[in-house]
């Protein structure tokens, strides 16, 4: 009963999981690829129930020569809204052989929310090995380093157009979306992943992480309208600016100027930065496997349910106000010192208005929580199919993606991997992954969008993964897929 039960609930997702690749717009990135590369121990950092085949596996920057060579590094560009091809390209007719800029084109192109995010992880230490009674154990150390910007549409149009074409159509300028965000951090974990029931697995990861930095914006409303009348601009803002920084940053409400305390500057040691311990943080993950028979898999995965305090000279400011400009009175008879000392007070007094409120105490941020549903068909003993959907919260944003990947283990000392994906709005992904292995040490190198190196100009999404492992006690299975 109990395993019926489980094929209804599989099925039922799948159908889910089918009907939502349809009907939403997918905007996702990260290393989907890598998802089924069950022979890199590494991938349990997609879903703790992952195991390995091997009983013992070893990597890590800090590891001798095997660490460094290749680095063990992932690193991922994503960009949601616009590639360079859609600025700059070819022309048609009489320009067939110039370069044209066309910012109609990149303006059509360009999503409400334009996401610009950049990742760089980097593997101190990677320790997983199996116990007698079949538990997989892991241990990992890494140094993350997540930061993007967020750029509204309608601060594009308002480059190009001006204020007056949304006068002109009585449109507010929105630019709620606007912000930055950038944190490194370390995570330091420790996972389990093991069968609780016939082919059903299931694992999870407990993260410890500390804080180097952030800065981070929280934008409730800013926009700018044009009155149609008298031309008169009313700016609303409401708006929090967070960061936690290694030298404390001071705010002066007189000179509304930011300024750092030149006795801590004379006295910080740069070396007391990478063993910070006064921003902790926690996170959790969560994952399951089931063998649904000998041709059909499923997977669950859910990462980085978790925060980050920030306690290391934190610095909080928020900015609340209503302002209307209708213009600045300019007599061109009066001198030019009459003038400036207009314009500076003018100036001044929407710095007031919009003058921040700054408080020194800590706050929470949020990582940013992914979810995985896939599937895999071991199509025969050497080949499997699969399919993964990916959903990440970011922000105000749902970014999506889906994957179709062939994967083969053709040896147990190669592996070759396919994949297909529809990621950032782009449908030119095609991603490839190699895990070859000599003696006790093991290489792979993975990405999901290898176009990016032949066509950059029409690329959203560049990311790769690689590195080395000791490994050792290759123990083969079922079959060379991915249970």
């Amino acid at each position: 009963m109990k395993i019926t039960a489980m094929h209804n609930i599989i099925k039922t997702s799948i159908v889910i999981a089918l009907i939502s690749f349809t009907t939403l717009s997918l905007k996702a990135q990260q290393g989907n690829t890598f998802y089924f590369m069950n022979k890199v121990s590494q991938t349990n950092y997609l879903n703790p129930a992952m195991g390995s085949d091997y009983n013992f596996t070893l990597g890590g920057a800090i590891l001798p020569i095997v660490g460094q060579i290749p680095p063990p590094i992932y690193f991922n560009y994503a960009n949601n809204g616009f590639q360079f091809s859609d600025l700059i390209h070819e022309g048609e007719g009489v320009y067939a052989d110039s370069l044209v800029i066309d910012p109609e084109l990149f303006l059509a192109n360009l999503r409400t929310a334009n996401h610009i995010r950049f990742q760089t992880h980097i593997d101190l230490f990677h320790l997983g090995f199996k116990t007698k009674n079949e538990v997989y154990l892991s241990f990992n150390i890494t140094e993350k380093i997540n930061y993007g910007f967020t750029l509204p549409k309608d601060l594009f149009r308002m480059a190009w157009f001006g204020n007056n074409y949304f006068r002109e159509n009585n449109e507010t300028i929105v630019l709620t979306d606007l912000g930055m965000r950038a944190t490194h951090y370390r995570e330091i974990a420790g996972g389990f992943s093991t069968e609780v029931m016939d082919g059903l697995i299931v694992g999870g990861r407990a993260k410890i992480l500390f804080g180097m930095s952030n800065v981070q914006t929280k934008i409730n409303e800013l926009t700018l309208f044009t009155n149609q009348n008298d031309y008169g601009i009313t700016a609303v803002a409401d708006m929090t600016v967070h960061a936690s920084t290694p030298l404390p940053i001071g705010y002066d409400k007189d000179s509304l100027e930011f300024t750092f305390d030149s006795l801590a500057l004379e006295d910080y040691n740069p070396t007391s930065y990478p063993f910070n311990l006064k921003n902790p943080g926690f996170a959790l993950d969560l994952g399951a496997t089931y063998e649904i028979n000998s041709d059909f898999s499923a997977y669950f995965s859910v990462n980085d349910i978790g925060f980050i305090s920030w306690n290391d000279n934190p610095i909080s400011m928020k900015t609340d106000g209503t302002f209307t400009f209708r213009g600045i009175e300019v007599d061109f008879f009066e001198d030019e010192e009459e003038f400036n000392q207009n314009i500076e007070e003018f100036t001044d007094s929407i710095m007031r208005i919009f003058a921040p409120d700054v408080t020194d105490g800590g706050y929470l941020t949020w990582l940013p929580t992914d979810m995985y549903l896939g599937g895999q068909y071991h199509f025969h003993e050497m080949l499997d199919f699969g399919a993964l959907y990916r959903l990440e919260f970011y922000q105000k944003s749902v970014m999506q993606s889906l994957t179709l990947s062939a994967n083969s283990n053709l040896t147990n000392w190669l592996s070759a991997h396919l994949s297909y994906s529809v990621m950032n709005n782009s449908y030119n992904n095609i991603g490839f992954g190699l895990m070859i292995r000599g003696a006790m040490l093991q290489y792979y190198i993975v990405s999901d969008n290898i176009m990016a190196a032949f066509q950059p100009q029409n690329t959203r999404n560049v990311n790769f993964r690689m590195g080395c492992n000791l490994v050792f006690g290759y123990k083969k299975i079922k079959s060379e897929s991915l249970l």
